[in-house]
């Protein structure tokens, strides 16, 4: 059993939490909880192949809805369900990304020395250099506005 992932509405808890079939098998399970206290419920029994980066971004609050990424072969599915529960919605982009900050997706580490892509909704798909490897991470930094700019960080 391990806890992947957390997000907070401020008055309600969600992560991503492994358990263990009656095989031994583990699955992705998604759980919440109101933040002044009661009983964890369960959303989301399995929540499919999981994209995990280890930040913020792997499980996000966009407006009323949860969302995270799953491996789907040549593809990412992006995830989402209501923070009240319901059914689970997905959207498939091509290529294979996790969640990053805001709407956007960034590209799962290709080849040494490939750019870094980032996705945005209806197409929008921006290249980045790797501009440093330091202590076996990748470092790339970059402006999408002038208002907004990120920096990535991968292990290489």
């Amino acid at each position: 059993m391990s806890f992947d992932a957390f997000a907070d509405t401020g008055t309600a808890l969600f992560w991503l939490r492994n358990l263990a079939d009656a095989d031994g098998r583990g699955h992705e399970t998604l759980w919440t909880a109101l933040r002044v206290g009661g009983p964890a419920r369960l959303l989301a029994a399995d929540v499919g192949d999981l994209v995990l980066a280890g930040t913020e971004d792997d499980l996000r609050v966009r407006g009323r809805r949860l969302e995270w990424a799953t491996a789907a072969g040549d593809h990412t599915d992006v995830r989402s369900i209501a923070t009240s529960g319901g059914a689970v919605g997905t959207r498939a982009v091509t290529g294979r990304y996790r969640l990053g900050p805001g709407s956007w997706l960034i590209g799962v580490p290709g080849a040494a020395g490939a750019p870094v892509r980032l996705y945005r909704g209806r197409g929008r798909i921006v290249d980045v250099p790797r501009v440093a490897l330091v202590a076996g991470v990748i470092h790339a930094g970059f402006c999408i506005s002038n208002w907004k700019r990120f920096s990535l960080a991968y292990r290489a």
